[in-house]
């Protein structure tokens, strides 16, 4: 539970039991205060007594000092104003709540101070009475700042040396169904690098650097062997970087960072992308839908299909499936889930059975 320190202003509101319409003096008989309000007890020219407010006393005393109608006092806390309403009553109320730094916040306003770990709030209280607040923010708190579930940023390193490659801590905020909020270091930062930890990435030159956790919360970068990088798959050795078709599993494959990587679909030849979908037609009512998936090629059939052509959807003219080899682009593939990709329809294309 965050800690809360309430700062009330000590204000009774007066009872509007007297109004200053029409009034006036002829003798005074009586003056005193009560809830921060002087009275006046006067007699007018025809006899009758009347009570008129005189003003305002922030003491709540007989002696303390006058404050007119309208005029307004400060202190370390509040603005106070002296207020008399429409229908003539007076009231000593705060209107405002000063910051920390000296700024005015009117009722139901906020300001965040120290970076985003400080809020300050003045708002009506529990009792009626205006009430500054003072709160530590929810959040992942970072040396600058505090951020909220899912924001990422750089944490800077102290005491960096000019030769270190690492300059700052790639965090992440999380927020687990507990509630309470965790700040995750999930990479290192260079001026030009964003590597995620246990990743690697190409420096000019052809060098090779990881990043990688040296102890709890702490990375550094670490210089590799591109050798360090290639991929064992079936029996051989693929080097870092490397994209070549699997006619067998009708697949495009990337070796990135030792790991072999599906990053799209053969299919007669031709190469689709991940999360791509085709229409397959055999003749109502046996058409087909492929869907290309980053683990296994999906085939929605009535029956075994045969030999068949692309085409795009629309086009009068078929096309020849091509020869040459597929060409992927080295990119990391996002995963989805078939039941996903069904609902993407994210490319749509018709293949059309060949006589």
């Amino acid at each position: 539970m965050l800690p809360f320190i309430f700062i009330l202003p000590l204000i009774t509101r007066a009872e509007p039991i007297f109004s200053v319409t029409g009034v006036k003096p002829f003798e005074v008989e009586k003056i005193w205060v009560q809830n921060f309000i002087k009275f006046q007890n006067i007699l007018e020219k025809n006899g009758k007594k009347k009570i008129i407010p005189l003003g305002c006393v922030p003491t709540n005393s007989e002696n303390g000092t006058l404050l007119a109608i309208n005029e307004t006092l400060s202190n370390s806390d509040f603005l106070y104003t002296c207020k008399q309403d429409e229908d003539g009553v007076v009231n000593y109320e705060a209107i405002g709540c000063y910051s920390r730094d000296g700024r005015l916040l009117k009722i139901g306003q906020a300001r965040v101070l120290d970076n985003g770990t400080t809020i300050e709030k003045c708002d009506i209280g529990l009792s009626g009475a205006v009430a500054k607040s003072v709160e530590t923010a929810s959040g992942c708190f970072g040396k600058k700042a505090v951020y909220f579930d899912g924001a990422e940023w750089i944490q800077e390193i102290e005491d960096r040396k000019p030769t270190d490659m690492l300059e700052g801590t790639w965090m992440k905020c999380f927020r687990p169904h507990n509630g309470y909020y965790e700040s995750h270091v999930i990479g290192c930062a260079s001026d030009t690098l964003l590597v995620a930890t246990g990743d690697t990435a190409e420096l000019t030159g052809g060098r090779y650097v990881r990043c990688v956790e040296t102890a709890s919360n702490v990375v550094a970068f670490v210089t590799v062997d591109k050798k360090e990088l290639s991929c064992e798959h079936e029996n051989a050795r693929i080097e870092h970087g490397t994209t070549w078709n699997d006619t067998s599993r009708g697949a495009v494959l990337l070796c990135q960072n030792t790991q072999v990587i599906k990053t799209g679909c053969l299919l007669s030849g031709q190469v689709l992308d991940l999360g791509q979908e085709v229409t397959i037609e055999l003749g109502a009512p046996e058409n087909c839908v492929f869907l290309c998936h980053e683990q296994s090629n999906a085939y929605v059939c009535p029956r075994r299909i045969g030999d068949y052509k692309i085409v795009q959807e629309g086009d009068e003219q078929t096309t020849t499936a091509s020869t040459t080899p597929a060409v992927a682009k080295p990119s990391k593939p996002t995963p989805a889930p078939l039941s996903r990709l069904l609902a993407m329809r994210k490319y749509k294309k018709k293949i059309i059975k060949s006589n």
